[in-house]
């Protein structure tokens, strides 16, 4: 499955502060399927205030995609309020897989 669960990790320095879940989408400067996942995060973002979207390009940030074992763009991290890893959503993934990671982001 391109959604993994259970990812454990602490990243509360990417969480957006306020959200209740932060997606934390890790792309390239070459990477058309970046283009299509942030399309699908933004409209999400968009749609509900709660939800924020931060892109980190992985040429500039390595030490993120190293931490993350990231071998491939996009991979976007679902991070709940308190900046737990919750999923990884590997690829452009659709609208209904990126809301139900942000769903069960937000289950204790």
């Amino acid at each position: 499955t391109r959604v993994a669960e259970g990812c454990g990790g602490d990243e509360h320095q990417l969480a957006v502060e306020g959200a209740e879940v932060t997606l934390v989408q890790l792309s390239s400067p070459v990477c058309s399927a970046c283009a299509a996942m942030r399309r699908v995060t933004e409209t999400l973002v968009a749609a509900d205030p709660t939800v924020a979207h931060r892109e980190i390009d992985v040429v500039d940030e390595p030490e993120v995609a190293r931490r993350h074992s990231v071998y491939s763009t996009p991979t976007t991290l679902v991070l709940d309020g308190e900046g737990h890893v919750r999923a990884r959503l590997i690829g452009a993934v659709t609208p209904a897989d990126v809301r139900a990671a942000v769903d069960a982001a937000r289950l204790p």
